[in-house]
């Protein structure tokens, strides 16, 4: 579910840069796909299966073996059936909680990662975004000037082309 739901995820922010890209007039090398690509679970495992058979453990071992010897085998059995289960069932219990508190930790982690290279290349895009327009402005700006520029010379030739008309 995780893999399926960055893969939607990372088709939505293809599309998101791409359209970014194609409206700052940034060159296509401003990012690559792959910079983003849904790999699934990025963080690795860390839990570890507990025994737990120190806590389940008679405390008075001597005890637990004279009780044995004393009790009727009936009796013995049950309650081995039943040291077993209760040992089991705490088994899974603390077992299953570590795989669940460890799916959850490496669901965050690989979450921040990916977040963390979406966000370096939205970076990047707004960057060269912010230098195009400031190139643009630039570029707009030496325009006026250079048009201003023009018009004047062409008004001082038109001067002069009326100035040599009337002198005729």
């Amino acid at each position: 579910a995780y893999t399926t739901a960055t893969a939607r995820f990372t088709s939505i922010a293809h599309e998101l840069l791409t359209q970014l890209t194609a409206a700052a007039g940034v060159t296509p090398d401003a990012w690559r796909p792959d910079d983003l690509v849904p790999e699934g679970l990025s963080a690795p495992p860390r839990f570890y299966f507990a025994s737990r058979m120190a806590y389940h453990y008679p405390a008075v071992p001597w005890a637990a073996w004279l009780a044995d010897r004393l009790t009727p085998r009936h009796a013995r059995e049950r309650r081995i059936r039943a040291a077993a289960a209760a040992y089991l069932r705490d088994l899974l219990s603390v077992n299953a909680e570590r795989v669940k508190n460890d799916l959850d930790q490496r669901v965050l982690e690989s979450r921040r990662q990916f977040e963390f290279r979406f966000r370096h290349v939205l970076g990047a895009i707004i960057r060269l975004a912010a230098e195009s327009v400031q190139r643009a402005q630039a570029a707009r700006a030496a325009g006026h000037h250079a048009v201003a520029a023009e018009v004047s010379r062409i008004d001082a030739a038109l001067e002069e082309l009326s100035a040599v008309l009337e002198g005729a």
